[in-house]
């Protein structure tokens, strides 16, 4: 018997279309099981249905008038809804459904021109993909532990959130089971629920699962954004911090390589902060594979344990920004930040001039405007006056060589909303030689 599959629910009337809405389904690569073709003579009708119905990921009951009268179509979406199987009606001809199956949402197949099969499509896809309700009851478990798994699909949240808080506090091993299988239910409240509960009792367990949710999957910001959504939030990550404070290092260097990790940030932040020399190869790693968010992070850890490896890593990389043709990684909004700590290395590290004249002729060439605004600063601290000459000729060329393009993100000049000035800019023309500000207000630029 096929696994992973559609039950179809439908009354012999029917049988043309339910043929129809198999050849529909597995054309999408959704497998069916319908009554007609897999029951072989001598079988057991009640236990192959029953079996078919529990080892299928959603049913679709075809309802027609013929339909809702049958007690075999009664019998099996029923048997799919005790069993918390998601259950979708296909509506053929215009009845009023039973109570319990009118509060599924149903698909208006009633008309023979347009018929919705891209969203009934959709709509299994989602669900196999997400999963079903179900989750599996421990052999042996108490009364409360099979009361929670039911409250885990119960419309209300206030239930939901009850339930993970029954089983947070009872400190039982299939209460814990439980809340590990709950990582994986279709509803992000539930998700997102056990897993904090999980991280407050400090099951580690869960660090080798690939199906951790992410608090953003319940506390994603919808306006408007009320005090008590923001508690919620705040609890959400400090529980998380918690959670990665009493692992070892070891531990957190083994959750960094899963990119699926939905507190990935968060550990690499906690590993950095902590780390030792001896763990450098670590950030190496993280260093190359990572943004340029994490690229800052790595690179500002660096810097606290091996300082020769961070300026060189800094250099190289203003040299790799220097050259690149503005690809799409380069657009990221953390990327002059990391820019700007990385030419703090050179400044403060760097002490071959020949080097750093060198590597500032290249990053003032830059298509990038965060990385020539930098390297004038640089060289304006640094008084380099051999950069002077080609700072001017810049000037010249294109007079906003040294503003970002960032605006909003920055402060604004005095001279209006339509003069913004970078902070860095700012900075640096306070090291540039008087007729270089003169030649710049020339151009009108403040």
């Amino acid at each position: 018997m096929p696994m992973n599959h559609v039950f179809i629910s439908y009354n012999q009337s029917d049988s043309d279309f339910a043929a129809v809405l198999m050849t529909e389904l597995e054309k999408a690569n959704i497998d069916t099981w319908l009554d007609k073709r897999q029951l072989r003579a001598g079988q057991d009708w009640s236990q192959e249905i029953d079996e078919g119905i529990r080892d299928s990921f959603a049913l679709v009951v075809v309802m027609s008038r013929e339909a809702k009268l049958s007690e075999y179509v009664a019998y099996e979406w029923s048997f799919a809804v005790g069993a918390k199987i998601p259950v979708i009606p296909v509506v053929l001809e215009k009845i009023e459904l039973h109570p319990r199956l009118a509060r599924f949402q149903n698909l208006d197949f009633t008309s023979k021109r347009v018929r919705p099969w891209d969203e009934l499509v959709k709509d299994l896809t989602r669900i196999r993909n997400q999963g079903s309700t179900r989750i599996n009851v421990p052999k042996n478990s108490p009364q409360f532990v099979r009361r929670a798994i039911e409250d885990f699909d119960n419309p209300n949240v206030d239930h939901r959130k009850a339930a993970i808080k029954t089983l947070e506090k009872a400190c039982h091993p299939a209460a814990q089971a439980v809340l590990r299988d709950a990582l994986s239910h279709v509803l992000p409240d539930v998700r997102v629920g056990a897993m904090l509960a999980l991280m407050r009792i400090g099951d580690k367990t869960m660090l080798t699962v690939n199906n951790v949710p992410s608090i953003d999957e319940v506390f994603v910001c919808k306006y408007p954004i009320s005090k008590e959504f923001w508690a919620e939030r705040d609890a959400a990550v400090k529980t998380v911090n918690e959670f990665l404070m009493k692992l070892s290092l070891d531990e957190i260097a083994n959750i960094l390589p899963n990119n699926n990790c939905p507190f990935r940030w968060q550990a690499l932040y906690f590993f950095s902060q902590q780390c030792e020399a001896k763990h450098q190869d670590v950030l190496l790693r993280e260093f190359e594979n990572g943004g340029w968010g994490i690229k800052d992070i790595c690179l500002q850890s660096l810097i606290r344990v091996n300082i020769r490896k961070a300026m060189e890593l800094a250099i190289s990389m203003l040299r790799r920004i220097s050259m690149d043709k503005i690809p799409q990684d380069l657009q990221e909004a953390s990327l002059p930040y990391f820019i700007r700590l990385a030419f703090d290395v050179v400044l403060r590290e760097l002490t071959d001039k020949a080097r750093v004249l060198e590597l500032l002729r290249l990053t003032l060439q830059s298509e990038i405007p965060a990385l020539r605004g930098y390297s004038c600063e640089c060289a304006g601290r640094m008084k380099l006056r051999e950069l002077f000459p080609m700072l001017e000729k810049l000037t010249q060329d294109n007079a906003e060589f040294m503003f970002f393009p960032f605006d909003d993100n920055f402060l604004r000049s005095n001279a209006g909303q339509n003069a913004p000035v970078s902070e860095v800019a700012k900075l640096a023309l306070k090291s540039i030689p008087k007729r270089l500000k003169e030649l710049r207000a020339k151009k009108n630029v403040q």
